[in-house]
């Protein structure tokens, strides 16, 4: 009876299945199991279907998740030749520095602008161009999806993304290149700024330097060359005598 008087019916399995459907669309979106479960529940209120058990929702969030995640990995991983799964994978295997290895240390963030980091941010970013994964396209996936994929390579230790199957490892991979490559461009960019920046301040203060210095000595030469001036604008003044 209260069904009937608020116009609602019975979670179904059909409903199930639309529901899956919408979810599917939704995860390729965002991946985060709260907003899905609030999205979720106004689909079901659209639907003027009663809400099912949390566990019921929780399962078919959960299914959508990963039916995206494998949509993803297949959109990317299709594009990626033996060699590039090749060389990312040698990113993690080859040494670089004393403890370390080569994709750790592409992660590592500038400290100070100066001409050796600027130096050390091109090779990095000469690695990452090697790989060859730029060519990758990611535009028809959302940007939110791939800059939380890039934010977990960027988060995760090398043997975490080792235990990972090859997929999902080099989907992860891909994307924290690509964003790689677009940040450590934008350090080179903005080390250069702030060290042209400093040579404009250095030479500033400089000039500032020899004009304290020499005040005396140019004042004492303008006003001669004001003197001289004067007298070859004279026109009363002879050539001989100037």
């Amino acid at each position: 009876q209260i069904r009937r008087y608020l116009e609602m019916r019975a979670y179904t399995a059909h409903d199930g299945t639309s529901l899956f459907t919408f979810l599917g669309e939704r995860a390729l979106h965002r991946d985060d199991p709260l907003v899905l479960v609030e999205e979720a529940e106004e689909w079901l209120q659209r639907q003027q279907v009663l809400f099912p058990s949390m566990h019921t929702l929780y399962r078919l969030i959960g299914q959508a998740i990963a039916a995206a995640d494998e949509q993803i990995q297949s959109t990317i991983t299709a594009q990626l030749t033996p060699e590039q799964r090749t060389a990312m994978d040698v990113l993690l295997d080859q040494p670089h520095g004393r403890r370390g290895f080569v994709f750790a240390w592409l992660k590592e963030s500038p400290r100070t602008a100066s001409t050796k980091a600027i130096r050390d941010l091109l090779r990095k970013r000469e690695t990452v161009l090697a790989v060859g994964v730029h060519t990758a396209d990611l535009a028809m996936l959302n940007r939110n999806r791939v800059r939380r994929l890039a934010g977990l390579g960027r988060s995760y230790f090398n043997t975490a993304l080792k235990r990972f199957s090859p997929d999902k490892r080099h989907t992860i991979m891909v994307c924290t290149l690509q964003d790689l490559q677009q940040s450590i461009t934008d350090d080179i960019v903005e080390m250069l700024d702030i060290l042209i920046g400093r040579i404009f301040k250095a030479a500033k203060e400089e000039t500032k330097a020899v004009q304290a210095t020499r005040g005396r000595t140019i004042n004492s030469s303008l006003l001669v060359l004001r003197q001289a001036a004067a007298v070859v604008l004279d026109l009363q003044v002879p050539d001989p005598d100037i």
